[in-house]
């Protein structure tokens, strides 16, 4: 169980005002910090994911008055502003602040959770990337967020990307069936990109079940020999317009030079 899903079962027991919980985000050790993640994101605060998007990004400081700060680059200084309020906060150098640390497992865990909470962002695009996010990084615990923004959809692209990214978490769920998991195969191989292959070579790889183990394997394979024949494609009208080009650019300079008297398009008589 993810630490996300332990702090969401606990629920009224994390209650705390949302200082309190930015503050826990800079203190301990990293085990302590996904705790402190997954009690923001639990919150339900609009303000955790800015905050948590600028944890992951390494922009998250605490100022020497203790003040936790969001500092972007300008120059050879850092604009900052008041991670909870937002207000401006001036400006320092970076020897001025001390970093927020995390390593790679805090980021990917940081990753999916800002992705369960922009599902429901008034933004179509912050929506889509969301699902996106979670399609890459698909974690249980957001299941049931997941299907609350899918059952409020409107938008027929971002429901697809909703589908895709329930399917990618489908795979990776104990609480699964075999047909759950074979249906949610079906529905990441017609995605049918890059992104595809991976989730569906994570299911290869970590699946007991031989029937699912099997049907992820054949999903695979049908996919990058579809992303195969597409870049041959590519290839093939690229070089075509690319000869079309050069092609003209011949026939124009022969025509050009020719009528100028530059040089003789006729044989030469030997």
């Amino acid at each position: 169980m993810s630490a996300l899903a332990a702090v969401l079962i606990a629920g009224a027991s994390l209650a705390a005002d949302l200082p309190a919980l930015v503050t826990n985000l800079t203190t301990g050790s990293f085990g302590d910090r996904e705790t402190a993640v997954s009690a923001l994101a639990a919150s339900g605060d609009a303000r955790a994911a800015p905050i948590l998007e600028a944890l992951a990004a390494g922009q998250l400081y605490v100022r020497k008055d203790n003040v936790i700060v969001i500092g972007k680059t300008d120059g050879n200084q850092l604009t900052l502003v008041e991670a909870i309020s937002g207000k401006p906060a001036g400006t320092a150098t970076e020897a001025e602040l001390e970093r927020v640390r995390v390593n790679n497992r805090l980021r990917g865990m940081i990753e999916a959770t800002v992705g369960s909470l922009t599902l429901m962002s008034p933004d179509a695009r912050v929506r889509r990337g969301a699902a996106d996010s979670l399609f890459k990084r698909p974690d249980p615990a957001a299941l049931g967020a997941l299907d609350a923004a899918i059952a409020a959809e409107k938008d027929p692209r971002v429901k697809t990307a909703f589908n895709e990214a329930r399917a990618a978490i489908v795979l990776v769920s104990d609480a699964a069936t075999k047909q759950q998991k074979l249906d949610a195969l079906e529905i990441v191989r017609e995605r049918g990109n890059a992104d595809a292959v991976s989730v569906l070579q994570a299911a290869v790889n970590s699946s007991p079940d031989p029937e699912v183990k099997a049907a992820a394997t054949t999903a695979a394979a049908t996919v990058r020999q579809s992303l195969a024949a597409w870049e041959a494609a590519q290839n093939v009208w690229y070089g075509i317009s690319l000869g079309s080009v050069l092609l003209l650019a011949a026939i124009g300079l022969a025509i050009t030079f020719g009528t100028m008297g530059v040089i003789n398009m006729r044989m030469a008589r030997w």
